[in-house]
């Protein structure tokens, strides 16, 4: 099970405690098809534009996926179920990387 607020993203398991992943402001969270990646848009500063980041599960570590222009954010992404392709849509555009 997953809570997601607008500031912490955490696990929690079955009789087990709660484990912090994440936290900051992100949003369009979605599984890769592995099951041990979310995909979600943030970003590391107000000065940053929003990007695409995978966040491991297993250990909180974000990689950055996307580097949209300054002006321009990311605002959705997915993964397609064979996790080979990545959707991106940034303010209305959207791009496929392959």
């Amino acid at each position: 099970m997953f809570r997601v607020n607008n500031a912490e993203l955490s696990t929690v398991e079955r009789r087990g405690p709660e484990r912090k992943l994440a936290e900051g402001l992100f949003w369009g969270l979605q599984w890769h098809p592995s099951g041990e990646w979310l995909v979600l848009v943030d970003r590391n500063s107000a000065d940053e534009p929003f990007a695409l980041y995978f966040l491991s599960i297993a250990t909180g570590e974000r990689r950055r996926l996307t580097w949209p222009p300054r002006s321009i954010g990311d605002v959705d992404g997915s993964v397609s179920p064979d996790g080979r392709t990545l959707d991106v849509s940034t303010l209305g555009l959207k791009i496929i990387v392959n």
